[in-house]
């Protein structure tokens, strides 16, 4: 299983990422409107796109607090280290994501 310190470490530290990354969106959403150069809707640097982002990191979080950290939300079962590892928000196993 994934360390849970790290884990925790990775999770904040991405937290904060999205959340300066979701105003900067937001900044270049509104002067892009301004300027009727809003960003595409299915671009990842879109708000949503970067607000889905967060709330799976916030999940996570949750899942650490709870004591549920690397386990699938849909089985039940351990998330593989690996899948972790490169994705930390993850709340489900490979075969169920």
């Amino acid at each position: 299983m994934w360390n849970p310190g790290l884990a925790g470490e990775l999770l904040q530290a991405r937290q904060l990422d999205l959340q300066s990354r979701i105003d900067e969106a937001d900044q270049r959403a509104l002067n892009a409107e301004r300027a009727k150069e809003a960003l595409a809707e299915d671009h990842p640097a879109h708000p949503h796109h970067l607000r889905s982002a967060l709330a799976q990191v916030e999940r996570a979080i949750a899942k650490l607090h709870e004591g549920s950290y690397g386990r699938c939300d849909d089985c039940g079962a351990a998330i593989a280290a690996d899948r972790l590892a490169a994705t930390p928000e993850a709340v489900r196993c490979g075969d169920c994501a």
